[in-house]
């Protein structure tokens, strides 16, 4: 098996695994070759074979039981689409899940020296401070979102952290600061977890993400805060759609 010396090699066979369960070639059900027979196939380790077994178990893919071949588990619900053409509460809404309860932790609020790549979008001169608001949403006690707001102290400040928590963050910042925000820069990008991440959302190394950043203008275009987003992978999937005329 060709290793990628970035991801665990134990988190590249559970990723294998996954894609064939999904592909069809293990169906719900089967019973998964032998780890012997995975080991030779791919020419790695059976403690290996293991270690990817651990994981494709905790995340619901398959089930093992003590003296019996490990079996396909049955399909949990696919993961939630999320237009990236439409507005940002559609985003929060879909994310949230209307009909869903969700939960949401409050990592912390605090004034921190601003990180070199805000401070270019904000155009905040080195040095300079920014207030940053951490929190994660969680779906039956699992954390499927990981959000972090940064702007300027003076505007932040402003912004009662109950309203943070019950509302999303630019309905609260406009109301709050006094400043209307025309327009919103969005990007997105596929990232794995590191060990950082992997602790707040509780995924493995090397797990799959959605990142998305909205750096959020003012008048003239100024840019006056960041939102970093953080996706589980395993629960949402970006589309685009288009009307052809």
């Amino acid at each position: 098996m060709i290793q990628n010396k970035q991801t665990h090699l134990f988190i590249q066979v559970a990723e294998t695994i996954k894609t064939r369960i999904d592909a069809g070639e293990y169906k719900t059900g089967d019973f998964l070759p032998a780890y012997k027979d995975i080991a030779d196939e791919l020419g790695i380790s059976m403690i290996t074979v293991r270690k990817a077994m651990d994981i494709l178990a905790n995340e619901g893919r398959v089930i093992l039981k003590q003296g019996v071949r490990t079996r396909v588990a049955e399909p949990t619900e696919g993961p939630v689409e999320i237009e990236i053409n439409k507005c940002y509460r559609h985003w929060v809404e879909t994310a949230k899940g209307k009909k869903q309860k969700h939960k949401i932790e409050l990592l912390d609020r605090m004034v921190v020296d601003c990180p070199p790549q805000i401070g270019k979008i904000l155009r905040l001169a080195p040095g300079e401070q920014v207030e940053r608001f951490r929190r994660v949403f969680s779906l039956q006690d699992k954390p499927i979102i990981y959000l972090i707001n940064y702007a300027r102290p003076e505007f932040m400040s402003r912004i009662p952290t109950n309203d943070l928590l019950s509302e999303s963050f630019i309905e609260s910042f406009q109301r709050h600061a006094g400043i209307k925000i025309e327009e919103m820069e969005q990007r997105i990008q596929a990232i794995t977890t590191d060990i950082d991440l992997g602790k707040i959302l509780k995924l493995n190394f090397g797990a799959p993400l959605i990142f998305v950043q909205n750096s959020y203008l003012a008048a003239k275009y100024i840019p006056v805060a960041i939102t970093y987003m953080y996706y589980h992978g395993e629960h949402f999937v970006c589309t685009i759609k288009r009307t052809l005329t």
